[in-house]
Parts: C-alpha cells; sequence; structure tokens
C-alpha cells in the first residue's frame, strides 16, 4: 500500500492537471480523461455496494461475503490501477518531516476533534438513542470495553490510513485529471460521504443522517485539500486519526457512560 508520499508533482500545471505520469505519457489527454473516469466509476461505488448487500440486501453470510470482497476491491483496484494503467508505481518511502505536514495535519485534527466533541454534547447528546447505539454495538460483538477499545485503535491508526490511501491518494488525484483542484477537492469529499451517509441512514433516522453526512463530507473537503496542498496522504492521516479519536470517545461516553 502506498502509505508513503505520492510522486511531488514537478509544476504547479502538473499538479493541476491530475497524477504526475513520470514523464511524457503515451496517452493523450482525452485518453487520460477517460481511463480516469473509469478508475472512479469502477471504485466509488464499491463501498456502498458492500454495505448495502451486507445491511440492506443479503443479511447473513452472503451479505458479509460480499462486503468483504468488496473490501478487498477498494484496496487493491488503486494499487494495480497505479501499476497498470497510470504506470506509476507508488513509492514506499519512509516520510520526510515535511511529507508529514505535522502543522497542518494537527491543526486540522485538532479543530476537527473539537467540532466533534462540541457537537456531540452540545446537538447530538439528546438526538441519539443510546439503545439503538448499543444495539448496533451488540451486534459487532463492541459492548465489552476490550473489544471496543480495540477496534477503535484499528479504525482510528489503520482505517483511517487506508481510507487516505483510497480516498485521497488514489480517487482525489483521479478527479484532479477531470475538474480543477477546487471541484476535485469537492468531488472527491462527496464520493468518501456516499457509503457514510448509506451507513448512517440504515442505522438512524434523517436528521441524524444529514447531520453526520455534513460532517463527514466537511471532514472529506479538509483533507482532500490537505493533499491538494501537501501531496502527501500522512498529513490528512494525522487529522483523520484525530477526528477519528474524538468519534470514539462520544460512543464510548453512549456505551458505557
Amino acid at each position: 500500500m502506498p502509505t508513503t508520499n505520492p510522486p511531488t508533482a514537478p509544476s504547479a500545471s502538473a499538479s493541476r492537471s491530475g497524477p504526475p505520469l513520470g514523464g511524457e505519457s503515451p496517452r493523450s489527454q482525452a485518453g487520460r480523461r477517460r481511463a480516469a473516469a473509469l478508475a472512479l466509476l469502477l471504485l466509488i461505488p464499491l463501498p456502498s455496494l458492500g454495505i448495502a448487500s451486507e445491511m440492506i440486501w443479503f443479511q447473513g453470510t452472503l451479505g458479509l461475503l460480499i462486503l468483504g470482497a468488496t473490501k478487498v476491491g477498494i484496496l487493491a483496484l488503486p494499487w494495480l490501477w497505479s501499476v497498470f494503467v497510470d504506470r506509476t508505481p507508488p513509492a514506499l518511502a519512509r516520510p520526510s518531516r515535511a511529507a508529514l505536514g505535522l502543522g497542518l495535519g494537527l491543526s486540522t485534527g485538532l479543530v476537527g476533534a473539537a467540532a466533534v466533541v462540541l457537537g456531540y454534547w452540545f446537538l447530538l447528546r439528546d438526538r441519539i438513542d443510546p439503545s439503538t447505539v448499543r444495539e448496533m454495538a451488540r451486534a459487532n460483538h463492541m459492548l465489552e470495553p476490550r473489544v471496543f477499545l480495540a477496534v477503535a485503535v484499528y479504525i482510528c491508526l489503520l482505517n483511517s490510513l487506508l481510507e487516505e490511501y483510497v480516498w485521497r491518494w488514489f480517487v482525489y488525484r483521479q478527479f484532479e485529471v477531470l475538474a480543477p483542484r477546487p471541484l476535485a477537492v469537492v468531488l472527491a469529499a462527496l464520493g468518501f460521504t456516499l457509503h457514510h451517509s448509506l451507513i448512517l441512514a440504515t442505522q438512524f433516522g434523517a436528521e441524524l443522517c444529514w447531520i453526520g453526512s455534513l460532517a463527514v463530507f466537511t471532514a472529506g473537503v479538509a483533507w482532500s485539500w490537505l493533499f491538494a496542498r501537501t501531496r502527501s496522504v500522512w498529513c490528512g492521516w494525522i487529522s483523520h486519526a484525530l477526528v477519528d479519536v474524538a468519534v470514539f470517545w462520544a460512543a464510548w461516553r453512549i456505551l458505557f457512560g
């Protein structure tokens, strides 16, 4: 997995036109745009397909199998596409201090985490039915504190990195081929929001779905912007992980008081 810095664009114009291709591309600009559009059409529906299969269409073993297959596809497709289509194999180098974007990552992450804490305390605390959340946790075997903490560590440290790899390193860069940078940031954030909205819609009411979707979209915009500015997944990962810590703090309060 390309958990390190993607190749830095050689110039501002190259950055706007899409992922660097390591020299002159044999494809025309139109060909690059068609390839980027196809990559997005293949990847963006996969998370929603898996969630709908597991939570709505095929509850049980079949749904879990489809969900697992889509998760594998979500992780494998960006790597395979980069190697065989874009011809830019992901680099596996240790991140430099500059690539970490420590200041930006920490500052946006702390602001986002504070927004989660304040939003939960003043806006959502009285709107969330604890019994609904506990039932969800029971179905996922997370009412045991040790299991909950293990899942929280995985989501905050590893899953957040995987999402930065998929949604910023790959999806955002494909949108950058198709649209100017500000629009690419928004479109990548919308793609990131879709499957989260589906989860919220199936578990909570319309009001919480809209609030949660807006929060996810805002976070997606921030993390896509961080990638556009730094060309690194590490900066967004720091921010993403801090926000996830705040989300699990709120979940802990709901489940264990």
